[in-house]
């Protein structure tokens, strides 16, 4: 299914691509906005990932190519959530020059997934919720010839934040070009009362 098809449904999500109003507040997140791109009122094109069970959404953004929110549902209210700031998480890879650029969006095995280019990277972003909502997946692989690669993450989500690649240098993954080529899965554990009980 294309983005411009409307809404589609997946086994874990109901996909819409809408206008909705700025919540963006960080500087830094609108360094990555071009000039020809007016989001001073609204975020146009917003991709918006909802789990079909609990409402928790997923919000996408093509004109900065990066996940700028996680919101809750109505079964969810206690649930980590998240707005976006800080630079792109791939700002600090070697070869991330510039901002990133739109390219599409696709339905791989039922999850949607974004490509897009930065600088020298080329990435493909994916992304799941598991059936409770207790955790959402966040997958990168990207194809670069730089020597290695770094995912960053705002130190408030650093604590809810694994990954099945790569090693954690306070609130950076460290990846090298091999790991960043294969891809690597960040969860984001949403749950306070499961991470307390781990």
């Amino acid at each position: 299914m294309l983005a411009g098809t409307g809404v589609g449904v997946t086994e874990e999500m109901i996909v819409k691509r809408v206008t909705v109003p700025n919540f963006l507040t960080d500087p830094v997140v609108f360094g990555n906005i071009r000039k020809v791109d007016d989001v001073s009122d609204s975020l146009p094109s917003t991709f918006v990932l909802t789990h079909p069970i609990t409402g928790q959404a997923v919000y996408w953004s093509p004109v900065i190519c990066r996940m700028i929110a996680i919101k809750n549902g109505s079964r969810t209210s206690t649930y980590h959530e998240m707005i976006a700031e800080g630079p792109h998480p791939l700002a600090f890879s070697l070869g991330a020059i510039g901002k990133p650029k739109y390219f599409g969006f696709r339905m791989v095995n039922g999850l949607p997934e974004f490509l897009y280019t930065y600088g020298q990277l080329s990435v493909e972003e994916k992304y799941r919720f598991s059936p409770d909502g207790r955790q959402l997946m966040q997958s990168f692989k990207v194809a670069s010839s730089a020597i290695d690669g770094a995912y960053s993450l705002p130190e408030n989500l650093r604590a809810i934040a694994t990954a099945n690649n790569g090693n954690w240098s306070n609130n950076v993954l460290m990846l090298k070009r091999e790991e960043l080529n294969a891809g690597f899965t960040v969860t984001f554990h949403l749950d306070p009362a499961q991470l307390s009980s781990e």
